[in-house]
């Protein structure tokens, strides 16, 4: 404690001791520092924000007999690496092809299709959530209603 004291006292003799002139230019460009540092931090966030890939239904249809779907994914953002699918609201629902590792590149699309596998017929009564990956190796859940309202939420799950 003692070693603080004598450090503020020393610290108060300088301050009383240095033109106020000085004083205001070092507080200015402390000033001008921190701004330019959060600055390039705001830049650098709208960056990421622009390149993580973004997913959304293009189309989703149902078979006439209702025991088959099909869903078609559109990727408006960076490329997209699918990691996992899961269909909330029916335990009935399967998916037939393999989602895991398939890359969906930018501007690009993706299809998967759903199948019955009990004896109800197939309604969008249901919610899909996709987890996906981005190239910096972040994960992404997001979470796709059957209307356009609903597919709208992202969450980023891991920081890569």
């Amino acid at each position: 404690m003692e070693q603080f004291t004598a450090w503020m006292d020393s610290a108060l003799v300088w301050l009383q001791e240095t033109d106020p002139v000085y004083l205001m230019a070092g507080g200015g460009g402390l000033i001008v520092l921190f701004g330019l540092i959060a600055a390039t931090r705001m830049n650098s966030r709208k960056k990421e924000a622009a390149q993580a890939p973004s997913l959304r239904i293009s189309s989703f249809q149902i078979a006439p007999l209702g025991r088959d779907a099909f869903m078609k994914l559109e990727n408006t953002g960076e490329q997209a690496t699918l990691s996992a699918i899961a269909v909330k609201g029916r335990r009935d629902v399967i998916i037939k092809n393999e989602v895991a590792g398939q890359v969906i590149p930018k501007a690009g699309t993706y299809s998967i299709l759903f199948e019955v596998s009990g004896q109800h017929r197939l309604a969008p009564n249901f919610t899909i959530e996709l987890t996906y990956i981005d190239q910096r190796h972040k994960a992404y859940l997001q979470v796709f209603g059957l209307d356009p309202v609903s597919s709208l939420s992202l969450k980023q799950v891991k920081r890569g």
